[in-house]
């Protein structure tokens, strides 16, 4: 078998201080909207 050619990817993410806020509100939106249709 032969290896696999993985490329080479810096996981360097950059991310402010508003964008998680977004990023929150946003999981929890859809997070309740998930369970409305429990």
């Amino acid at each position: 078998m032969s290896q696999a050619n993985i490329p080479n990817i810096s996981p360097n993410i950059q991310i402010t201080r508003e964008d998680a806020i977004n990023l929150l509100l946003s999981s929890i939106a859809l997070e309740e909207l998930g369970l409305s249709h429990i």
